[in-house]
Order: C-alpha cells, then sequence, then structure tokens
C-alpha cells in the first residue's frame, strides 16, 4: 500500500491486528420511485451477514454455492437466510479460496453443518464443482429460476408467477446462454414462455468484453446480407484481421455459442451507436448506452418481431433483429445517438413487457418477478415496471438483496429447500 498509492494518499493508518473477517464496503443504487430506497449492488459491509427471513422454513440446513461471478454463498437455516458478503468472480484464484474459506468461516460463525448443497446447473462454475466434493446430496437450481425465486424469496411470495429474467449469462437446460426469458416459475419449477431469439456469440467469454462480437453475430445473415456486407460501414473500427476471423467462425454456426443474452444486446447496441466498443469492467457499454438514452425523451419503440410459441412445449422467440436494422438506418439518416439510445431501451421495455403480458393473461397470472443485472438500469426497471403495472399485474422487484448474480445463492437456497 505504501508504495503503490503513496501518489494519491496524504495519510496511511497502519495497524498489525490479524483481520479476522474481511469485508469490502457495499455498493448500492439509490431508488426514487416508488419510494426512495436504496438497491444493494454488491452486498457487503453495513449488510452482510443480517439474515435475511423466508417464508419457507427449511427442513434441514442447506448451504448454496451461487454462480461465478459476484459470488455469494448462503446458509439457509429453518427459514433464516444468511447470506454472505460479495466474495468476487471465482475465475480468479484468490478470490476462489476466499470463497472456500468464507464457507468454513460461516459454517463455523453460526454453528450450522450443512446436511445439503445447492448450486448452478452449469457443470463447469468453480462453485458447482466445489459443490460435487462436498459428499452432500447436491439440487442444482437453472441460473434465471433461481434469480425469480431470490426476489420471491425477499417479497414471501409463493405460488405461480411470471418471471421476467434480463441477465448477461445464465446456462440454459438446452445447452444454450440464456439470458433474456420470461418464465412461468414457482419455488420448485418453471416453464419458458418466451425468449430472445438465439443469436451467435463469437469468441464465447470474449464476447462479453469485445462489444462488436454479439453486434456481428445479431446482424449476420439478417436480410439476407452476411456480416461482410454490414463490415464495412459499421464495423470501420474493427481490425481486418478480425473481420476475417469472424467471417470464417460465422461460416460454421454450428460450432459457435448459442445466446438469448439481454446484456449481450445492450453491448451490441453500444457499440453499432459508438458508444462502446469494449467494457473495461463489467456492463460499462449498457451504462453508457443508459447514460445516453437519459439525455433524450421519451420515443416509440422500433420494430421488432415475435415468432410466436405453440402455447406448451415451444416458447415465443423475441426477435430484435428488426430493431437493429432500423437502428442503422435512422442512425444513417442523422437520427442522434441520444434518441437512438432512448429508442432501444423503448424497444426492450415494449417487447419483453408485450411478451410477460401475454404470458400472464393465459397462465391466468397477475403477478410478474424481476430479477437479473439488466435491472441495474434504471431506466429499463422503472419503464417496465410502470408498464406492467398499467396493465393490472402486480409488479416484485428486488429491494433487499442484489438483482444480480449476488442474489443468485439466496433463491438456490430457498428452491432446494421447497424441492
Amino acid at each position: 500500500a505504501l508504495r503503490r498509492l503513496s501518489h494519491i494518499a496524504d495519510a496511511f493508518l497502519l495497524h498489525d491486528r490479524p483481520i479476522a473477517r474481511g469485508l469490502d464496503d457495499s455498493v448500492a443504487l439509490a431508488l426514487d420511485a416508488p419510494q426512495p430506497t436504496l438497491l444493494p449492488v454488491r452486498r457487503a459491509r453495513g449488510y452482510a451477514p443480517a439474515p435475511i427471513s423466508v417464508r419457507h422454513e427449511a427442513a434441514h440446513p442447506i448451504l448454496a454455492v451461487g454462480g461465478e461471478l459476484k459470488s455469494t454463498v448462503c446458509l439457509l437455516d429453518g427459514s433464516q437466510a444468511l447470506l454472505s458478503e460479495h466474495l468476487g468472480e471465482l475465475s480468479n484464484a484468490s478470490a476462489y479460496r476466499h470463497f472456500v474459506w468464507t464457507v468454513e468461516q460461516f459454517k463455523k460463525l453460526f454453528e450450522i453443518e450443512p446436511a445439503a448443497v445447492a448450486c448452478d446447473l452449469h457443470p463447469d462454475y468453480a462453485s458447482t464443482r466445489y459443490a460435487r466434493t462436498l459428499g452432500l446430496p447436491v439440487t442444482t437450481v437453472q441460473h434465471h429460476h433461481a434469480h425469480i425465486v431470490s426476489c420471491m424469496a425477499e417479497h414471501s411470495l409463493t405460488g405461480r408467477v411470471v418471471g421476467i429474467a434480463c441477465d448477461g449469462t445464465g446456462y440454459g437446460t438446452d445447452g444454450a446462454i440464456w439470458g433474456g426469458e420470461v418464465l412461468i416459475a414457482d419455488e420448485t419449477t418453471f416453464e419458458r414462455s418466451a425468449h430472445l431469439r438465439y443469436y451467435p456469440l463469437l469468441g464465447g467469454d470474449a464476447g462479453a468484453r469485445q462489444t462488436w462480437r454479439p453486434a456481428a453475430g445479431l446482424l449476420d445473415g439478417y436480410l439476407g446480407r452476411p456480416f461482410t456486407e454490414w463490415a464495412p460501414e459499421h464495423f470501420a473500427r474493427t481490425a481486418t484481421e478480425t473481420i476475417e476471423m469472424a467471417k470464417r467462425q460465422l461460416a460454421h454456426p454450428q460450432r459457435l455459442i448459442q445466446t438469448s443474452s439481454l446484456g449481450r444486446l445492450f453491448d451490441a447496441a453500444a457499440f453499432l451507436l459508438g458508444v462502446c466498443d469494449t467494457n473495461r469492467h463489467e456492463a460499462e457499454a449498457a451504462m453508457r448506452l443508459e447514460a445516453a438514452a437519459h439525455r433524450a425523451p421519451a420515443t416509440d419503440p422500433l420494430p421488432f418481431d415475435v415468432l410466436p410459441g405453440d402455447g406448451d412445449t415451444k416458447p415465443a422467440q423475441l426477435d430484435m433483429r428488426p430493431a437493429f436494422a432500423a437502428l442503422l438506418a435512422q442512425r444513417r439518416e442523422g437520427r442522434s445517438v441520444e434518441e437512438l439510445a432512448r429508442a432501444f431501451h423503448e424497444t426492450v421495455v415494449t417487447m419483453v413487457t408485450d411478451a410477460a403480458i401475454e404470458t400472464g393473461r393465459r397462465a391466468g397470472i397477475a403477478r410478474a418477478v424481476l430479477s437479473g443485472g439488466c435491472f441495474l438500469n434504471r431506466l429499463l426497471s422503472e419503464r417496465m415496471e410502470a408498464r406492467l403495472i398499467e396493465a393490472g399485474i402486480e409488479v416484485y422487484a428486488h429491494r433487499q438483496v442484489p438483482p444480480g448474480d449476488g442474489g443468485v445463492s439466496l433463491g438456490q437456497a430457498v428452491s432446494a429447500a421447497c424441492r
């Protein structure tokens, strides 16, 4: 600290006492509507490990180990859910060691020995692999189902709800990467009613950093134009050799990861509007796009398509490619970046809420639950809540735990207890 921070710190307060429990500072978002409140983004000092009371009482103590990003763990003992502080990204070796240490510390601190463990459906998450080493009965919970149940738990909801889960990455039951989902869910089961239409994600995890990648996958083949025909005009900031690499990959779509991620759609829009080429930190592109949208007045949505499902086993598909084509055409005609950023937000709101309202009507459900990291976008969450309320639907959003992956372990624990 003395060596690396001396140029910015005027003084240092030093001590040689061992830190018994290290906690990061919490991060919260100030919300105005419907009443002033703080929404935890990262729940740590000042929040954790204060217990959260849940409606369902576990028959035996359950450990839930969360996901891979923004990791937390949860111990559910009876009706008391003990949610850890933010632990970090488990792909980082020191964060993973801290994750393992926190589990052991929680068991000692609260004198609880779990009899079962809940984890994510993704087989390669470090937390999932860890869960399988414990020698306990394992319950896997699909990522977006856990999101919805986490919000249900903090509102003491039970029974069926329309769940709107919007984020960047979550392993789906079909092996694809989900992230823009409308579900019919209760604490134990779910069915997929609608989702964003799949598009290829070039480079896998690299697609979460380099915003040209989801844009290329989204546009390739749309309107009969291969990616290379879009490239000269809209991908001029991308290196030629990179364009050629993308062309070769897109020639074999069966080898590419398919995704319905809403988070990556925000990245694609940010790239095509020139707002952000690289996510230097998580959700930078989405935050820049939201900031641009706030500078423009409300506007009509861009066009989109809905491919209807069969109302049984085949969910409806929400296709944003017409919106991206319109966005590019209107930008070429001189419409401002700010207006188009706002129009993009309005399109997402209209498309997803229409699907949720139709799902509720068909299933006879008048309650909607919003969860996933995309709902840290104030414009998206406020507009979506308002539109659902106008349709006569009760809306429940996070207030005690983060809407992002920091709340997933709570949903896992409650779902496992109910099963």
